[in-house]
């Protein structure tokens, strides 16, 4: 886990070397916020988007189909998007604002998702 999340903060794990933290959750219009913390070298689950997508970088980096990002970095992605971001060689921490729930192409994170608010 990144150096920055440490501490007595209510994270949440969702897979081997993923965790977040829910800031916003699901509201009416679909919207919700969280800090997604992730291990190096950790694939996430291939998802696409109901709506826009946005992650800013606030340490480390990911690649997917899109792209490379690094800290500073905002990944804006809509509805015609499906990745599989995986994170480079450094702990990585990014604030992720998504406009409704993400669409996943695998069967467990699909049954997982409810659990998590995503």
């Amino acid at each position: 886990m990144p150096a920055l999340v440490k501490g007595r903060l209510p994270w949440r794990r969702m897979g081997p070397g993923i965790r977040h933290l829910p800031l916003i959750g699901r509201q009416a219009d679909g919207t919700s916020a969280r800090l997604l913390a992730v291990d190096p070298r950790t694939p996430l689950p291939e998802h696409g988007h109901g709506g826009n997508e946005y992650t800013i970088v606030l340490q480390g980096g990911f690649a997917d189909e899109t792209g490379t990002y690094t800290q500073g970095d905002v990944a804006e992605l809509d509805e015609n998007v499906t990745h599989r971001p995986v994170v480079g060689n450094e702990p990585c921490l990014c604030l992720v604002v998504t406009g409704a729930p993400l669409r996943f192409t695998q069967a467990l994170p699909r049954l997982l998702q409810p659990l998590f608010g995503l």
